[in-house]
């Protein structure tokens, strides 16, 4: 089975359509699938990690920055035809096409329809057309009629987190989180997370208002090519035993190491609720907004719409008044089981 992946990753589109793509690529590689990737090479672009993990790119030529997560630095119907070129280049008709990105709709799909046998759509916002045959959209949400009239009648739709691409290092941790619990409450062990790109700089600002309440010991992600870097790493020296991870595969061992989270929304959403992890969500993207607040309502975590330090006091302070039930709050996320990949790629397999 030949499967080809249409995503990005730039400042102002993040890395996270990559990631997940690769989480699902994985898992299909894992079932016998060959996957490559067309990537348009885009400023601070992780084509080399796509490389790194094994997977073959073909790169379309940089256009114009992106500016916003929709964009796609040339043409919609210019990127379908350098990206139908590639594939009709191809030795065999790939058997699906995953496509992952906000500036992709219907238009550009019809384009590529005839030169590939089924077409896969990742989105979550809602906002376009899609000509596909299967939607994925892991996201939590009070609408679970949102596509309808979006997608063509026989498009199977995989709605929720039940579908949330996770990696399988965290199966693996979340069996280890059911064999030993959490290690004891420690308010002093916080993830901070706001996307491997941040460009807002939000890290930054978390850890100057984690200074000003007191004494932390952070465990900081944050991805290698984002552009403040070097701001992060003088943040960090405040923080003698905190620790700063770079591009890292250890994401869930840092989770279970955490008592609590401050960070954007996004895929590690579902990560983090896998294992049992709230805390303070920052929306830091518009896409994030929906279900978030839809998150916030049922009580799996507080949303901030600004990152303050006024906000940060607060919760730190409801979570030590009240730890007992901040750690019920988390025990309520891991409805969130980790397996929703290994559902996505049955279904490409077996379709």
């Amino acid at each position: 089975m030949l499967i080809v992946f249409r995503a990005d990753s730039a400042t102002h589109i993040g890395t996270g359509h990559i990631m997940r793509c690769m989480t699902l690529a994985t898992a299909l590689r894992e079932q016998g699938a060959t996957c490559i990737f067309i990537c348009r090479n885009h400023p601070n672009n992780i084509i080399a990690l796509v490389q790194k993990k094994g997977f073959r790119v073909y790169e379309l030529p940089r256009g114009a920055e992106p500016t916003t997560a929709a964009d796609l630095g040339v043409p919609q119907q210019v990127d379908a035809a350098q990206t139908k070129q590639i594939i009709e280049s191809l030795e065999a008709t790939p058997d699906w096409l995953v496509v992952d990105h906000y500036g992709i709709d219907k238009a550009w799909e019809q384009q590529l329809r005839p030169v590939v046998k089924q077409i896969f759509v990742i989105d979550d916002l809602a906002n376009r057309f899609h000509d596909c045959d299967v939607l994925l959209d892991q996201n939590y949400t009070h609408r679970w009629d949102r596509y309808v009239g979006l997608v063509p009648p026989h498009c199977c739709q995989l709605l929720g987190p039940e579908y949330a691409l996770l990696r399988s290092e965290f199966i693996a941790a979340r069996e280890k989180l059911e064999r030993q619990g959490r290690p004891p409450f420690d308010p002093r062990k916080v993830l901070v997370f706001f996307g491997g790109m941040d460009p807002q700089n939000y890290t930054t600002r978390a850890l100057q208002i984690l200074r000003e309440i007191g004494d932390f010991a952070p465990e900081v992600v944050i991805g290698g090519a984002n552009p403040h870097r070097a701001e992060v790493e003088s943040q960090m020296q405040y923080f003698p035993e905190g620790q700063l991870h770079i591009q890292t595969d250890q994401m869930p061992d840092i989770m279970l190491r955490c008592s609590w989270y401050l960070g954007s929304g996004g895929s590690i959403t579902w990560e983090r609720m896998c294992l049992g992890l709230t805390g303070i969500v920052v929306v830091t993207s518009d896409n994030q907004i929906e279900f978030c607040e839809a998150l916030w309502e049922k009580g799996f975590h507080k949303l901030c719409f600004h990152l303050s330090f006024c906000a940060v006091l607060e919760f730190f302070n409801q979570m030590i008044k009240d730890k007992s039930g901040f750690e019920r709050l988390g025990k309520r996320c891991e409805f969130v089981d980790a397996k929703g990949c290994y559902r996505s790629a049955k279904i490409i397999s077996y379709s």
